[in-house]
């Protein structure tokens, strides 16, 4: 057993060498790359449109509609002409605020920060009267309230207090974390269809049982305690329903502010709020990715495809730096830099910004289903054979540090050939753990090759999907080395006289 031990592990150093030396990086396109990247980048301005001027994206949306048609026109701007739009269906309506308000009138006037959960339908009109505190985790809470909630505002949960930060907010992988990755053989969590409804019944299955009782109630509207504190307000979908008719209004409020409600109540001193949400219901269920191409020069290879991808869409809250603005201004930048050294890569390079991604990867889901096959029925279509690969990036504004191989280790050697130029910047993780909930799985879900970048966390849980998650979180520097690698990459992963190795 130990003599066929040390064989395997002999055959798999010699064909991993083998592989390496397959690998040709032209380091000429590589310096010409990184000064590009670093020296004439557009990156601070494409982050400020997509999040400043188009935020929210929600899909649906006139606001969605508008950013995905100017990210078209700034690439054909940059000479990009094969940019489009491409429809798929359905989506969720589409779902915007027109006005919230939410305030303390009594014991003293407060303006209470909050956002309202998204897909939340409209107050009956201004709201005004003593909140009912409740403590429903689950259905078996429930009992107690019954009868007692009719057209009352509720105030769910009893706050436990903030508590200081002895530790930094941002973070990056240090030597231990790096070392750690790099050893790991196990894949963790399985790369499969269904990962994305057992999150959603994980996270959810209380809330969701919880709902039709509150709706049963007639309650007026449900006011929770944000889970992050520091005046930080996460405002995700109230047990993920897409759909407002089968909710009530539901706000998120500050901590700090939730706090005091509850102990102002517990000393049995009357509190008075005042609530006001108006919100918009869009009947479009067209969804909208963004389809950028640089074609291929050579004869035989032009019709391969590497490829190349973010999500564009956004929740309701901030204005989507980290997820996932910033990583569609990086892959915006990717597209630009290629065409203005005007390389000639082999295969054609793909870039996809897709819709839909924070609603259950739709967009890409389409894609796959619509240009390379059913994963439900596991059939195949033309393209799924000229297909190379799929890199993704969807984690925040860090800068790379290397790569999930989902599993597929015969593709560790030559990633150690792309990143060896940039090692001195820190791209030192070859893992071969799954990486989940973004883009690159619907890509693997029916066989492909998808991959998904490794970033510096920087304060990435603790800003994504809030208010916090605006353009003064991203970090210049490291989005433009991120452009710069996944530029090389993606170049060099075109150039390959062979299509990036599946999994068997």
């Amino acid at each position: 057993m130990k003599a066929l031990f040390k064989i395997s592990i002999v055959c798999s150093l010699i064909l991993s060498q083998i592989v390496a030396s397959q690998e040709i990086i032209d380091e000429e396109v590589v310096a010409r790359i990184k000064m590009e990247a670093f020296q004439n980048s557009k990156i601070m301005e494409t982050l400020s449109y997509i999040t400043d001027v188009y935020s929210p994206r929600i899909p649906g949306t006139p606001n969605y509609d508008k950013v995905t048609q100017w990210c078209v026109n700034r690439l054909k701007e940059w000479g990009i002409e094969h940019s489009k739009l491409e429809s798929f269906s359905p989506i969720p309506k589409g779902w915007a605020v027109k006005h919230c308000s939410i305030e303390m009138i009594k014991p003293q006037y407060l303006v209470i920060f909050g956002h309202p959960k998204m897909y939340s339908p409209s107050t009956l009109g201004i709201l005004q009267g003593e909140p009912v505190l409740v403590n429903i985790k689950s259905l078996k809470d429930t009992e107690k309230y019954k009868g007692k909630l009719k057209n009352k505002i509720i105030l769910n949960g009893f706050q436990p207090g903030s508590n200081p930060h002895f530790k930094p907010n941002a973070t990056r992988y240090d030597e231990k974390q790096v070392r750690e990755l790099n050893q790991e053989i196990n894949i963790g969590s399985k790369d499969t269809p269904e990962w994305f409804d057992a999150i959603i019944d994980r996270y959810f299955r209380n809330v969701r049982e919880v709902i039709p009782f509150l709706r049963n109630e007639g309650i007026a509207a449900l006011i929770e305690s944000s889970d992050r504190d520091h005046g930080i307000i996460k405002a995700i979908p109230h047990g993920y329903i897409l759909n407002p008719d089968s909710l009530f209004p539901v706000f998120k409020i500050a901590q700090e502010q939730f706090g005091r409600l509850v102990r102002i109540i517990q000393k049995d001193i009357p509190v008075e709020l005042r609530l006001d949400l108006q919100t918009i219901q869009y009947e479009d269920t067209i969804g909208y990715n963004v389809i950028a191409e640089l074609p291929g020069s050579d004869r035989k290879l032009k019709n391969e495809v590497v490829m190349i991808g973010a999500h564009l869409d956004m929740l309701n809250v901030g204005t989507g730096t980290c997820d996932n603005g910033a990583s569609c201004t990086v892959m915006m930048e990717v597209m630009r830099i290629i065409k203005k050294l005007d390389l000639k890569p082999r295969r054609t390079i793909r870039m996809g910004l897709w819709s839909g991604e924070e609603l259950g990867f739709l967009g890409s889901s389409a894609y796959v289903l619509k240009h390379y096959g059913d994963r439900n029925s596991n059939s195949r279509l033309p393209e799924h054979k000229d297909l190379s690969a799929y890199f993704n990036m969807d984690a925040g504004t860090g800068k790379i540090r290397g790569i999930n191989l989902q599993g597929n280790e015969i593709t560790r050697p030559i990633f150690e050939a792309y990143f060896r130029p940039f090692k001195y910047l820190g791209v030192d993780i070859i893992t071969t753990r799954n990486a989940l909930g973004t883009d690159h799985q619907p890509f693997n879900w029916v066989g492909l090759p998808g991959f998904n970048f490794i970033q510096d966390p920087i304060e990435y849980y603790r800003v994504v999907h809030s208010n916090m998650d605006v353009y003064e979180a991203a970090i210049e520097d490291d989005l433009k080395q991120a452009a710069a690698v996944i530029a090389s990459v993606i170049y060099h992963a075109a150039m390959r006289d062979e299509k990036f190795p599946r999994k068997e």
